[in-house]
């Protein structure tokens, strides 16, 4: 690209010869926006099988999101409802990323000054029900879509991982009531 470019910037340059050296950097600068995609794809794919799904104890889960929580956003943080005896097979450090995103966000778009988690054994036996939950203004499902889509922030950093890279990495469903 600098070479041609450093010969477009001759004067001199005769139109046929101007056309094929534009024709050249327009091409490079494809193959790189290319290359560039292409990498920015692989990356985000190795951030989000990145740590493996370990079992982890549900009631020390909801205490780690709960300070993860606090720490984040300000907010007074509880749980309720949480299955002592429930494990669970997740990528904690994805998971709390994604309920901390989305605790900042509810926080800053939304004003929410109090946060409460939930956990229980869902009826099928395989899966567990994390609920997220807060009292105040009801927000749309398009703004809960576009939050599940964005890449994470948390404590002025963005990931490159969104609610949906973490939920589908736990073979889950997102949904707002």
């Amino acid at each position: 690209l600098q070479a041609a470019l450093d010969v477009l910037a001759d004067d001199a340059l005769d139109a046929a010869t101007r056309a094929r050296f534009m024709a050249v950097v327009r091409d490079e600068a494809r193959a790189m926006a290319r290359r560039l995609h292409e990498t920015a794809a692989a990356s985000a794919e190795a951030v989000r099988t990145r740590w493996p799904l370990e079992d982890m104890l549900g009631a020390d889960l909801v205490a780690a999101a709960a300070r993860r929580i606090a720490t984040a956003c300000g907010v007074r943080t509880g749980s309720e409802e949480v299955d002592a005896a429930l494990w669970l097979r997740v990528d904690s450090f994805a998971l709390l990323q994604a309920l901390a995103g989305l605790a900042t966000r509810l926080v800053d778009e939304f004003e929410v000054r109090a946060l409460r988690l939930r956990l229980l054994d869902a009826a099928d036996g395989r899966h567990a029900r994390l609920d997220l939950i807060w009292s105040g203004q009801a927000m749309s499902t398009e703004t809960v879509m576009s939050w599940e889509a964005e890449p994470l922030r948390v404590a002025g950093e963005t990931s490159a991982l969104t609610v949906r890279d973490v939920v589908q990495r736990h073979g889950g469903e997102f949904w707002f009531e």
